[in-house]
């Protein structure tokens, strides 16, 4: 119930942020948002990488962007791998910027996020045989992380664009970097006419 609780605040911080920028720019011309499926690798280096997953939500105004993003990441199961698995699971916000217009965008974000996650600690059980898995004891931990990100992006359509998202979630409890494939679905940009100028 704490978690939630503290997840809630978050949400409302965010909320209330975005809403004092955009009264406060009210007389901007270029705004948008989407919703933003992704998927891919987290430290994929490293003996604890795995698979992640996840939805962001943009906000943006002219070239201000504001987002939320969830998401979380576990171990393969593969035979012999060390047991338990671990995984983790993360909610934040994001406050950055895009460069492009048209067909292509750049963006860059920084923020802070709640993370929370199960990891082994010291051996339990040393594995024997051919197929031999070691069971570690565990460790339950939740902490406060910076989330960074790195974006690129293709915009063949006003509502609709697929990039490649590079992010890190820099935290005590375990650090993690992912490189994700991202689509995003909403209204990203307004119309070009033929003549390559923005027009509404």
């Amino acid at each position: 119930m704490r978690r939630k609780h503290i997840i809630s605040r978050i949400l409302g911080i965010f909320i209330l942020l975005v809403s004092l920028n955009i009264s406060a720019t009210g007389q901007q011309e270029t705004w948008g948002f989407s919703i933003n499926p992704k998927a891919g690798f987290y430290n994929i280096s490293k003996e604890n990488g795995g698979l992640i997953s996840g939805q962001e939500f943009y906000l943006f105004k002219n070239k201000k962007i504001y987002s939320i993003d969830f998401y979380g990441g576990e171990e393969p199961d593969f035979i012999g791998s060390p047991s338990p698995n671990e995984h983790f699971g993360s909610v934040g916000f994001m406050i950055g910027k895009y460069e492009g217009t048209k067909v292509f965008r750049f963006t860059y974000q920084g923020g802070l996020s709640l993370f929370w996650g199960e990891r082994r600690t010291d051996l339990k059980q040393k594995g024997t045989g051919f197929f031999a898995t070691d069971i570690y004891n565990t460790k339950d931990f939740f902490t406060v992380g910076i989330p960074l990100k790195l974006g690129f992006k293709i915009i063949p359509s006003r509502f609709f664009s697929i990039g490649i998202d590079l992010q890190a979630n820099l935290n005590i409890e375990n650090p993690v970097y992912m490189p994700m494939i991202s689509l995003e679905f909403g209204k990203l940009r307004d119309r070009i006419n033929r003549y390559g100028y923005v027009s509404k």
